[in-house]
């Protein structure tokens, strides 16, 4: 299991992920990380799955024999999404105002955006936003 941003992260933040890992699986090695930072050796090829321990888990059966009583995580942790699609650029104004807002939970936002430079539309850049949470990043590459 990694747990990425630990250098974000409290040592109680941190000593509260590692626990809650190992009450779903004891047996889990835990990496710690940063900007998914990790090494191939730690995570490829480890040969810790098994696969007839982990069919008796009891957990394991639940979801496969079990589903139609399965709360999807949607339900469970409220995790909500939507698509935005516009044929106009972001007016850079209100997206600053969006970003430095107050929300609660976290919010991610993947893909690509676009900016207007001018008031005049004529000039418009392309921009990408690599996959953060705005509350904790903001990172932002221009494309040509």
């Amino acid at each position: 299991m990694v747990l990425n941003k630990v250098s974000s992260a409290t040592p109680e933040q941190r000593d509260a992920a590692r626990k809650i890992i190992q009450a779903l699986n004891a047996d889990a090695d835990i990496v710690e990380a940063d900007h998914g930072v990790v090494s191939c050796a730690q995570i490829l090829d480890t040969h810790r799955f098994d696969y007839d321990k982990v069919h008796k888990h009891p957990l394991w059966y639940k979801e496969l024999f079990e589903f139609q009583n399965h709360v999807p995580e949607t339900e469970e942790y409220g995790i909500s999404s939507f698509v935005w699609r516009a044929r106009r650029p972001l007016v850079p104004e209100r997206f600053k105002f969006f970003i430095d807002s107050v929300r609660p939970g976290v919010i991610r936002a993947k893909e690509h955006f676009w900016l207007l430079l001018s008031r005049s539309g004529s000039s418009r850049r392309r921009w990408k936003m690599s996959e953060n949470a705005i509350s904790n990043e903001r990172t932002l590459r221009h494309e040509m």
